[in-house]
């Protein structure tokens, strides 16, 4: 996959999106008072309805935001209102959004952590987006031992103290975008297929005998590729096919 360069472009509207493009929206979770009202009004009635039953505000306010956006993101697509988008629920519960103008497959998939969420879209193949938080203490590598390859677990415990928890989150921000474009969701332990994790090292699928597409076809059209999506934030991005190229955009002027 080719990039431009690694800026994330502020726009005032959703711009095309040609068949050999891949592009991903970086937006804020956390908004002020009168962003979030827009961003509420934009949802549909079970899409608010869905808000109100969490719990805490932050995964109230996660949830609204991140449908707002994707609503806006993908109306400028298609040119329509926000409010005629109408999203459905594919295999393992993935958001879809069935078909566009002269019948052309959408595929997104969404994610957020911390104060930054991610939305990827592209036209016509699978695609799988995921972010993380790297401000968050955990034991990296106890949670490795449960839950990554024997080899990513070899390669972690070789690391300084300084570069484990940046080579934890890319090893689980890339094999979150795997499963995600693949959309086999819990039916796939992150262990039962490898990724490349070390620093410096390029973004890629290294052992995925388990995987398949929904098709039937294995892996060996995936391309994987990292994502910076801000200070202290690491993210990766999976679709299937090669050749094409990742625009990136920020999504705040997007908001009415």
């Amino acid at each position: 996959m080719n990039s431009l360069p690694r800026t994330w472009c502020t726009v005032t509207r959703t711009v095309a999106l040609p068949p050999d493009e891949v592009h991903v929206w970086r937006f804020p979770v956390r908004l002020p008072p009168p962003s979030s009202a827009a961003c509420r009004s934009l949802l549909s009635r079970e899409e608010r309805t869905a808000a109100d039953r969490f719990v805490f505000a932050g995964d109230t306010a996660r949830f609204t935001t991140s449908r707002a956006f994707l609503r806006l993101i993908l109306a400028g697509y298609l040119q329509i209102d926000p409010g005629d988008i109408s999203l459905g629920k594919g295999d393992h519960g993935k958001p879809r959004l069935e078909t566009g103008p002269g019948g052309e497959p959408w595929q997104f998939n969404v994610s957020h952590s911390g104060s930054y969420g991610l939305i990827a879209v592209a036209l016509g193949r699978e695609v799988g987006v995921d972010i993380e938080w790297t401000g968050r203490s955990t034991e990296y590598l106890d949670l490795a031992r449960r839950v990554f390859t024997p080899g990513e677990i070899r390669q972690l415990e070789r690391l300084p103290a300084a570069d484990l928890a940046q080579a934890f989150f890319t090893c689980w921000t890339r094999k979150e975008a795997v499963v995600k474009a693949v959309g086999s969701g819990f039916s796939c332990p992150l262990k039962s297929f490898g990724v490349s994790l070390l620093p410096g090292q390029p973004a890629a699928l290294v052992r995925a005998e388990n995987l398949r597409w929904a098709d039937g076809g294995n892996l060996a059209d995936l391309t994987l590729m990292h994502i910076d999506p801000c200070p202290d934030y690491v993210g990766a991005l999976a679709v299937r096919g090669s050749g094409c190229v990742l625009r990136q955009w920020a999504a705040e002027g997007l908001l009415p």
